[in-house]
Protein backbone atom coordinates (compact mmCIF):
# COMPACT_ATOMS: atom_id res chain seq x y z
CA UNK A 1 0.00 0.00 0.00
CA UNK A 2 1.00 3.39 -0.73
CA UNK A 3 1.15 5.61 2.21
CA UNK A 4 3.30 9.13 2.74
CA UNK A 5 3.21 10.93 5.81
CA UNK A 6 2.81 14.21 3.04
CA UNK A 7 -0.57 12.35 2.17
CA UNK A 8 -2.02 13.67 5.87
CA UNK A 9 -3.69 16.98 3.92
CA UNK A 10 -6.93 18.75 4.11
CA UNK A 11 -9.25 18.64 2.05
CA UNK A 12 -9.01 21.42 -0.94
CA UNK A 13 -12.39 21.06 -2.16
CA UNK A 14 -15.21 21.97 -0.23
CA UNK A 15 -16.93 18.15 -0.11
CA UNK A 16 -20.57 19.30 0.57
CA UNK A 17 -21.29 17.02 2.91
CA UNK A 18 -24.55 18.04 4.74
CA UNK A 19 -26.68 16.04 5.87
CA UNK A 20 -30.60 16.39 3.76
CA UNK A 21 -31.98 16.87 7.20
CA UNK A 22 -29.33 20.16 8.46
CA UNK A 23 -31.26 22.65 9.81
CA UNK A 24 -29.30 25.05 7.68
CA UNK A 25 -30.04 23.66 4.42
CA UNK A 26 -33.76 23.56 5.31
CA UNK A 27 -33.53 26.82 6.28
CA UNK A 28 -32.26 28.25 3.41
CA UNK A 29 -34.94 26.16 1.23
CA UNK A 30 -37.75 27.16 3.19
CA UNK A 31 -36.35 30.41 2.82
CA UNK A 32 -36.05 30.60 -0.73
CA UNK A 33 -39.08 29.38 -1.47
CA UNK A 34 -41.24 31.35 1.39
CA UNK A 35 -39.64 34.35 -0.28
CA UNK A 36 -41.04 33.25 -4.22
CA UNK A 37 -44.23 32.53 -3.03
CA UNK A 38 -44.69 35.48 -1.15
CA UNK A 39 -43.54 37.64 -4.25
CA UNK A 40 -45.77 35.72 -6.16
CA UNK A 41 -48.74 36.84 -4.25
CA UNK A 42 -48.22 40.30 -3.31
CA UNK A 43 -47.37 41.13 -6.68
CA UNK A 44 -50.25 39.30 -9.00
CA UNK A 45 -49.06 41.46 -12.20
CA UNK A 46 -45.32 40.41 -11.95
CA UNK A 47 -46.94 36.91 -11.12
CA UNK A 48 -48.35 36.31 -14.82
CA UNK A 49 -45.66 37.98 -16.15
CA UNK A 50 -43.49 35.75 -14.72
CA UNK A 51 -45.48 32.54 -15.47
CA UNK A 52 -44.59 33.88 -19.35
CA UNK A 53 -41.77 34.87 -19.15
CA UNK A 54 -38.03 32.98 -20.44
CA UNK A 55 -36.59 32.98 -16.98
CA UNK A 56 -39.99 30.50 -15.87
CA UNK A 57 -38.90 28.05 -18.54
CA UNK A 58 -35.15 28.03 -17.50
CA UNK A 59 -35.79 27.88 -13.90
CA UNK A 60 -38.23 24.96 -14.81
CA UNK A 61 -36.25 23.27 -16.92
CA UNK A 62 -33.34 23.74 -14.55
CA UNK A 63 -34.96 22.02 -12.15
CA UNK A 64 -36.48 19.10 -14.56
CA UNK A 65 -33.07 18.53 -16.07
CA UNK A 66 -31.94 18.24 -12.40
CA UNK A 67 -34.95 16.06 -10.73
CA UNK A 68 -34.05 13.30 -13.95
CA UNK A 69 -30.54 13.38 -13.02
CA UNK A 70 -30.83 13.09 -9.73
CA UNK A 71 -33.16 9.66 -9.79
CA UNK A 72 -31.04 8.34 -12.92
CA UNK A 73 -27.40 8.73 -10.69
CA UNK A 74 -29.52 7.70 -8.11
CA UNK A 75 -29.72 4.16 -9.47
CA UNK A 76 -26.96 4.18 -11.58
CA UNK A 77 -29.38 4.07 -14.86
CA UNK A 78 -27.83 3.94 -18.37
CA UNK A 79 -24.13 2.75 -16.95
CA UNK A 80 -22.33 -0.20 -18.88
CA UNK A 81 -23.53 -3.55 -17.50
CA UNK A 82 -21.00 -5.87 -16.58
CA UNK A 83 -20.22 -8.08 -18.71
CA UNK A 84 -18.46 -10.65 -16.56
CA UNK A 85 -15.08 -10.78 -18.64
CA UNK A 86 -12.06 -10.88 -16.73
CA UNK A 87 -10.08 -7.28 -15.71
CA UNK A 88 -6.91 -6.93 -15.25
CA UNK A 89 -8.13 -5.39 -11.60
CA UNK A 90 -10.58 -4.75 -9.06
CA UNK A 91 -10.62 -1.35 -7.61
CA UNK A 92 -12.93 -0.12 -4.71
CA UNK A 93 -13.48 3.35 -4.04
CA UNK A 94 -13.36 4.44 -0.68
CA UNK A 95 -16.57 6.05 0.69
CA UNK A 96 -16.36 5.57 4.26
CA UNK A 97 -17.16 3.21 7.08
CA UNK A 98 -20.64 2.75 6.60
CA UNK A 99 -20.39 1.94 2.95
CA UNK A 100 -17.07 -0.55 3.70
CA UNK A 101 -18.49 -3.55 4.58
CA UNK A 102 -20.55 -4.02 1.75
CA UNK A 103 -17.74 -3.02 -0.82
CA UNK A 104 -15.43 -5.91 0.65
CA UNK A 105 -18.22 -8.18 0.27
CA UNK A 106 -18.88 -7.76 -3.47
CA UNK A 107 -14.54 -7.37 -3.79
CA UNK A 108 -14.13 -10.69 -2.20
CA UNK A 109 -17.02 -12.59 -4.06
CA UNK A 110 -15.70 -11.37 -7.17
CA UNK A 111 -11.76 -11.93 -6.66
CA UNK A 112 -13.39 -15.71 -5.46
CA UNK A 113 -14.56 -15.82 -8.63
CA UNK A 114 -11.58 -15.69 -10.39
CA UNK A 115 -12.39 -11.97 -12.19
CA UNK A 116 -9.18 -10.90 -11.23
CA UNK A 117 -5.81 -11.87 -9.33
CA UNK A 118 -5.76 -8.14 -7.94
CA UNK A 119 -7.70 -6.17 -5.63
CA UNK A 120 -6.19 -2.63 -5.36
CA UNK A 121 -8.05 0.48 -2.71
CA UNK A 122 -8.09 3.81 -3.25
CA UNK A 123 -9.21 6.50 -0.44
CA UNK A 124 -7.36 8.14 2.30
CA UNK A 125 -8.29 6.66 5.90
CA UNK A 126 -9.88 3.86 3.99
CA UNK A 127 -7.56 1.73 2.77
CA UNK A 128 -6.28 0.04 5.86
CA UNK A 129 -9.34 -0.40 7.53
CA UNK A 130 -10.92 -2.10 4.01
CA UNK A 131 -7.52 -4.00 3.21
CA UNK A 132 -7.63 -5.40 7.12
CA UNK A 133 -11.45 -6.18 6.08
CA UNK A 134 -10.14 -8.00 2.90
CA UNK A 135 -7.55 -9.97 4.61
CA UNK A 136 -10.22 -11.20 7.20
CA UNK A 137 -11.84 -12.55 4.03
CA UNK A 138 -8.68 -15.14 3.28
CA UNK A 139 -7.92 -12.80 0.76
CA UNK A 140 -3.57 -12.87 0.88
CA UNK A 141 -1.49 -9.98 0.58
CA UNK A 142 -0.10 -10.97 -2.73
CA UNK A 143 -3.62 -10.12 -4.19
CA UNK A 144 -4.02 -6.69 -2.55
CA UNK A 145 -2.85 -3.03 -3.09
CA UNK A 146 -3.96 0.20 -2.63
CA UNK A 147 -3.04 4.14 -1.58
CA UNK A 148 -4.02 6.05 1.22
CA UNK A 149 -3.30 9.14 -0.02
CA UNK A 150 -6.24 10.53 -2.89
CA UNK A 151 -9.10 13.12 -1.50
CA UNK A 152 -11.40 13.29 -3.99
CA UNK A 153 -12.36 11.03 -7.24
CA UNK A 154 -10.43 12.81 -9.43
CA UNK A 155 -7.37 11.97 -7.16
CA UNK A 156 -8.75 8.23 -6.91
CA UNK A 157 -7.83 7.73 -10.40
CA UNK A 158 -5.26 10.05 -10.90
CA UNK A 159 -3.09 7.74 -7.93
CA UNK A 160 -4.90 4.46 -9.33
CA UNK A 161 -2.88 5.49 -12.66
CA UNK A 162 0.22 6.29 -11.14
CA UNK A 163 0.62 3.23 -9.77
CA UNK A 164 -1.61 0.92 -11.76
CA UNK A 165 -0.61 2.33 -15.16
CA UNK A 166 -3.48 2.56 -18.05
CA UNK A 167 -1.19 0.41 -20.10
CA UNK A 168 -0.12 -2.30 -17.92
CA UNK A 169 -4.07 -2.18 -16.06
CA UNK A 170 -6.38 -1.42 -19.43
CA UNK A 171 -9.44 -2.73 -17.41
CA UNK A 172 -10.79 -2.25 -14.02
CA UNK A 173 -14.22 -3.64 -12.75
CA UNK A 174 -14.70 -0.47 -10.61
CA UNK A 175 -16.79 -0.40 -7.12
CA UNK A 176 -18.46 1.74 -5.31
CA UNK A 177 -21.68 3.32 -4.59
CA UNK A 178 -24.63 4.02 -7.89
CA UNK A 179 -25.17 7.32 -6.92
CA UNK A 180 -21.24 7.83 -7.26
CA UNK A 181 -20.50 5.40 -10.17
CA UNK A 182 -21.38 7.92 -12.70
CA UNK A 183 -18.57 10.54 -11.68
CA UNK A 184 -16.16 7.44 -10.86
CA UNK A 185 -16.68 6.50 -14.57
CA UNK A 186 -16.08 9.78 -16.46
CA UNK A 187 -12.70 10.27 -13.86
CA UNK A 188 -10.97 7.04 -14.58
CA UNK A 189 -12.04 6.84 -18.37
CA UNK A 190 -10.07 10.37 -18.43
CA UNK A 191 -6.99 8.16 -16.99
CA UNK A 192 -7.68 5.85 -19.99
CA UNK A 193 -8.62 2.94 -18.34
CA UNK A 194 -11.75 0.69 -19.87
CA UNK A 195 -14.27 0.60 -16.78
CA UNK A 196 -17.02 -1.77 -16.09
CA UNK A 197 -18.86 -0.52 -13.32
CA UNK A 198 -20.22 -2.46 -10.65
CA UNK A 199 -22.31 -0.84 -8.17
CA UNK A 200 -22.11 -1.47 -4.40
CA UNK A 201 -25.83 -0.92 -2.67
CA UNK A 202 -26.24 2.12 -0.10
CA UNK A 203 -26.56 0.97 3.89
CA UNK A 204 -30.42 -0.31 3.69
CA UNK A 205 -31.54 1.71 6.88
CA UNK A 206 -30.73 5.08 5.16
CA UNK A 207 -33.70 7.41 4.70
CA UNK A 208 -35.14 8.12 0.92
CA UNK A 209 -34.10 11.89 2.06
CA UNK A 210 -30.28 10.60 2.77
CA UNK A 211 -30.20 8.67 -0.80
CA UNK A 212 -31.61 11.65 -2.60
CA UNK A 213 -29.36 14.21 -1.25
CA UNK A 214 -26.45 12.04 -1.91
CA UNK A 215 -27.71 11.77 -5.56
CA UNK A 216 -28.26 15.16 -5.91
CA UNK A 217 -24.56 16.48 -4.61
CA UNK A 218 -23.12 13.99 -6.95
CA UNK A 219 -24.90 15.27 -10.19
CA UNK A 220 -23.30 18.66 -9.01
CA UNK A 221 -20.25 17.18 -8.88
CA UNK A 222 -20.86 15.17 -12.37
CA UNK A 223 -21.90 17.93 -14.03
CA UNK A 224 -18.74 19.87 -12.87
CA UNK A 225 -16.65 17.40 -13.42
CA UNK A 226 -17.48 16.68 -16.93
CA UNK A 227 -17.88 19.94 -18.07
CA UNK A 228 -14.40 20.28 -16.87
CA UNK A 229 -13.26 17.25 -18.65
CA UNK A 230 -15.00 18.45 -21.70
CA UNK A 231 -13.25 22.12 -21.94
CA UNK A 232 -10.38 21.85 -20.25
CA UNK A 233 -8.96 18.38 -20.64
CA UNK A 234 -5.91 18.61 -19.30
CA UNK A 235 -7.41 19.25 -15.65
CA UNK A 236 -7.78 15.15 -15.45
CA UNK A 237 -3.72 14.71 -15.36
CA UNK A 238 -3.25 18.58 -13.30
CA UNK A 239 -3.56 17.59 -9.22
CA UNK A 240 -5.71 20.38 -7.57
CA UNK A 241 -3.86 20.95 -4.97
CA UNK A 242 0.08 21.98 -5.46
CA UNK A 243 1.06 18.98 -2.63
CA UNK A 244 -0.13 16.25 -5.50
CA UNK A 245 2.38 16.27 -8.02
CA UNK A 246 4.86 15.24 -5.57
CA UNK A 247 2.44 12.76 -4.12
CA UNK A 248 1.99 11.31 -7.26
CA UNK A 249 5.76 10.60 -8.49
CA UNK A 250 6.05 8.60 -5.19
CA UNK A 251 3.31 6.61 -5.62
CA UNK A 252 5.12 5.81 -9.31
CA UNK A 253 8.25 5.20 -7.70
CA UNK A 254 6.31 2.94 -4.86
CA UNK A 255 4.90 1.34 -7.80
CA UNK A 256 8.04 0.75 -9.70
CA UNK A 257 9.57 -1.11 -7.20
CA UNK A 258 6.58 -3.37 -6.49
CA UNK A 259 7.45 -4.60 -10.05
CA UNK A 260 11.12 -4.43 -9.71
Amino acid sequence: MFDSPSCDRPFTQFPLWVSWDSPILILIISGAIGFLIFWLVRHPHHRRRFFRSPVFYAIAGLVLTVIVLTVGVKDALFLPSDPGVPVNAIAILGRGEPLRSERVQAATQLWQSGRSPLIFVSGTGDTPPTLELLRANQIPDTALNGENCSLTTRENAQFTAAILPPQDYPTLLLITDPPHLWRSLFEFRAQGYNVIPYPSPLPEDWSIGQTTFLAFREVIFLVLASGQLFFFPDSAFTPADPVAPTLLQQAQQYAQGDRQ
